[in-house]
């Protein structure tokens, strides 16, 4: 599949030197990932398209339009985004095109799933809509499991065959994104069943999701349909999936990923299957570290050839999603280039050119500069299921101490934990002592519906006020963590007001807010501001934790059913393995 359509005629006469390049880069040192070498080079561009690359000082006969002078600097293809969520950057797809490309980030392939659980079909166009204006090219992948697991939490929408074939119908959607329920797909159930077939209608692109599956099992999941996976925990899960025949989407963010990566790949020579994706990347995290860039800078530092890196987060990216004609600089390759200081890639690409249009100069987007966004997402947030702050508490009558569901601890049912806690004052409390050691956790719907869940999470370390965020993988339930319970609910009433966010209460008053007025889940704001505000919420958070850096994602990922643990939905407390609910109180 090409990326773009090539008048071969003009592109010819433009490799042959008969008529003017548009763009020509002069003295650069190319990194070329078919042949694994860095030599001296200079690329003509005609329309987009690649037409001619000189090497030996070999001159253009009819000077460009546009040259640019690359002072022996690297040029390097840009970067290819297998699998990532707009939404998790807490930008809209404009905004943040225009963050994520000044690090080299050329094409991104996102699924929509979490603005699809909360508006549905129209949610997922509104990013289709808003992309429009992104500098970096955005494919969308029609969501395959919302809500994630049926029947044992609430979305705002539910996705079907119907909902997926009316979205295959757009250019932009490229086939069905990670199919989660992936028990669904190896028992052959026929909410899954219908829904991959609509993407074998088009011919689409299926991508997996698949933690921790081996075994026949596995092998009835690819067979079902997925092709590919992101959710690895361990080096020889890495190299089973490899030999299996998955491509592998490598989400590298720290060095013990890299390693764990690196392990995965070391047994097996070929490594053509194996690209780099973000998954999910945080606004403050992209102002200050970038996008794929951080992947390949990891892989890099851990210990990889810098070419073959830069090759998974380029050419590799581009053939895991079927395209021909991008990920690399030669000629007949759409000209996706940016121009690199050195081969860290820590730091924010010199210049970048999507299409041989140049929209990254010294560093700097080029285009119109981020703003306040247009969207149309409305009001998300209603609330019914709690009226006051006793609504997160458990009741109990006279001075009873009763045993209660710890929900971060152990896999399975014989290994559930729980606390003892005492009564006072008609309810269940933790003791002073142990707050922080202990919390309340609680997800709280958000669709009209009178469902929460209440239960106690281990060592989150919050000792007074409250946490909540309308960001709850992936139905976006509201969800809390908290040491005191009307701290919780005023927390809950402000992002009613706002429209959604994520946000701190202290002793009644509001410490820390970042409004996400876009469906819950996105600022409508560019990324300098939306990023300072989640900096400042994780700071304030992480001050009161006592932790060097608190990580949103061990609060938001929390109610995921999908995953092999015990998790809160607003339906209750789920065995995740099993799929069911579990009694909370003894």
């Amino acid at each position: 599949m090409e990326l773009i359509k090539k008048n071969r005629s003009v592109l010819i006469q433009a490799a042959l030197g008969n008529i003017a390049c548009d763009l020509s880069i002069e003295n650069a040192s190319l990194i070329n990932v078919l042949t694994g070498e860095i030599y001296p080079a200079s690329v003509d561009v005609k329309d987009g398209v690649i037409v001619r690359v000189r090497m030996d000082g070999e001159k253009v006969e009819i000077p460009s339009v546009k040259t640019v002078d690359a002072a022996g600097k690297y040029l390097a293809p840009g970067f290819f985004d297998t699998h990532m969520h707009i939404e998790s950057s807490l930008l809209v797809p404009e905004n943040f095109g225009k963050a994520a490309i000044e690090w080299g980030t050329t094409t991104v392939v996102t699924d929509p799933h979490e603005i699809g659980n909360v508006m549905g079909v129209p949610g997922v166009l509104y990013m289709l809509e808003s992309a429009k204006k992104s500098p970096v090219r955005q494919f969308i992948l029609a969501p395959s499991c919302i809500p994630s697991v049926p029947g044992i939490e609430s979305a705002g929408a539910e996705f079907g065959a119907a909902e997926v074939a009316e979205l295959m119908k757009y250019d932009e959607v490229l086939g069905l994104a990670e199919v989660m329920d992936y028990i669904g797909v190896y028992t052959d159930e026929k909410r899954m069943h219908d829904i991959i077939a609509e993407a074998d209608k088009v011919g689409g692109f299926i991508q997996g999701h698949a933690p921790e599956l081996k075994g026949k099992e596995l092998c009835a999941y690819i067979v079902g349909g997925p092709h590919t996976d992101h959710e690895m925990y361990t080096s020889e899960e890495i190299l089973n999936k490899r030999r299996l025949g998955m491509g592998i989407n490598a989400r590298v963010q720290t060095e013990k990923d890299a390693r764990m990566f690196i392990d995965g790949m070391t047994q097996g020579m070929f490594t053509d299957t194996v690209a780099l994706c973000t998954d999910d990347n945080f606004a403050h995290k992209v102002r200050d570290r970038g996008s794929v860039n951080i992947a390949v800078s990891e892989l890099i530092k851990a210990g990889m050839d810098p070419i073959l890196a830069v090759k998974m987060g380029t050419f590799n990216g581009a053939r895991d999603q079927g395209f021909t004609d991008v990920g690399a600089i030669a000629p007949g390759y759409v000209a996706d280039m940016q121009i690199v200081s050195d081969l860290t890639f820590v730091n924010k690409a010199e210049y970048v050119f999507v299409a041989g249009e140049m929209v990254v100069e010294n560093g700097k987007y080029t285009g119109e500069p981020a703003g306040k966004a247009w969207h149309n997402a409305g009001d998300t947030i209603n609330c019914i299921a709690v009226k006051s702050g006793d609504d997160f508490r458990i009741p109990a009558e006279g001075h009873a101490s009763r045993k209660v569901m710890v929900v971060n601890e152990g896999y399975r049912e014989d290994k559930l934990i729980r606390e003892e806690l005492p009564a006072e004052g008609g309810f269940l409390r933790i003791p002073e002592e142990r707050l922080g050691e202990l919390n309340w956790i609680s997800v709280v719907n958000r669709y009209g519906k009178d469902t929460k869940s209440l239960a106690l999470y281990r060592n989150f370390g919050l000792k007074r006020g409250a946490m909540a965020a309308s960001i709850g993988h992936d139905c976006h339930n509201l969800t809390l963590m908290f040491a005191d319970a009307d701290d919780a609910y005023i927390a809950v009433e402000e992002l009613k007001k706002c429209g959604g966010g994520i946000i701190y209460v202290r002793d009644g008053e509001v410490v820390s807010l970042l409004k996400l007025p876009v469906a819950g889940l996105m600022s409508d704001l560019p990324l300098e501001e939306v990023a300072a505000e989640t900096s400042h919420v994780v700071e304030t958070i992480s001050k009161e934790c006592g932790i060097e850096e608190f990580s949103l994602g061990s609060l938001i990922f929390l109610p995921l059913p999908v995953f092999n643990w015990y998790c809160p939905t607003d339906f209750g407390i789920v065995d995740g393995p099993r799929k069911k609910l579990v009694q909370v109180v003894e």
